[in-house]
């Protein structure tokens, strides 16, 4: 065989023997560098020996240099990698975790009532059945109820009214089946806006429905 073709076939030898060998070793035992060091030397000896025994050994001492040169730059590479990544994926998990244990609050409906009374009319209570469903469908939700009065007679008096509303609402529930720890009743009293004309009094006494939906992990 040519000198030539001896040369470029031990090269071909040579790169196929360091790229295998870096690659598929592992950290353990002896370093990576030591290995890909021997590798290196072993391949420009290979291409020295088809020229002649001192080219040999001068390209076993290159190639030990080369190698280990080659996986030192390569393991920091990978250790650049690491410490780019890593703050990332803490991060979007971190946020991700924030953001799914927020609860999530949607009024569900209002129902209205007529003056000075606490009575549920057949109207009302087809809104309050609709309601029932979400909760059935959310077991762990809770009910927030608030009822509220006109401005019309005196400020204690419409407090206590406002409280009657709600827990008119409270026992609604309760008796189609809703556990009262999910409820929560409470008065609002007086609505001052809207008060001016009877229809914006008539939207006033009024009892606000709300639910809270807790997200856990």
């Amino acid at each position: 065989m040519k000198p030539l073709q001896q040369t470029k076939l031990c090269l071909l030898l040579a790169t196929s023997l360091f790229l295998t060998g870096c690659s598929s070793w592992n950290n353990g035992g002896m370093s990576r560098w030591m290995k890909c060091a021997l590798l290196g030397g072993a391949g420009a000896g290979l291409v020295g020996a088809a020229k002649s025994a001192t080219a040999a050994g001068l390209g076993f001492a290159g190639g030990v240099l080369i190698g280990g040169t080659l996986c030192a730059f390569a393991d920091n590479r990978d250790e650049e990698q690491k410490l780019d990544t890593s703050p990332q994926q803490e991060m979007s998990q971190s946020e991700e975790k924030i953001v799914s244990t927020q609860p999530v609050f949607y009024k569900a409906g209002s129902i209205l009532f007529a003056f000075d009374s606490s009575d549920i009319s057949p109207q009302a209570k087809d809104v309050l059945n609709s309601i029932l469903q979400l909760l059935n469908d959310e077991p762990k939700s809770i009910l927030n109820i608030t009822g509220y009065t006109d401005n019309t007679g005196k400020t204690d008096y419409n407090w206590k009214l406002s409280q009657r509303r709600a827990n008119a609402v409270k026992d609604y529930f309760i008796s189609l089946g809703v556990n009262k720890t999910r409820i929560d009743a409470e008065g609002g009293g007086i609505i001052k806006s809207h008060d001016i004309t009877r229809e914006g009094r008539r939207d006033n006494r009024k009892a606000d429905l709300t639910v809270h939906r807790p997200y856990t992990l």
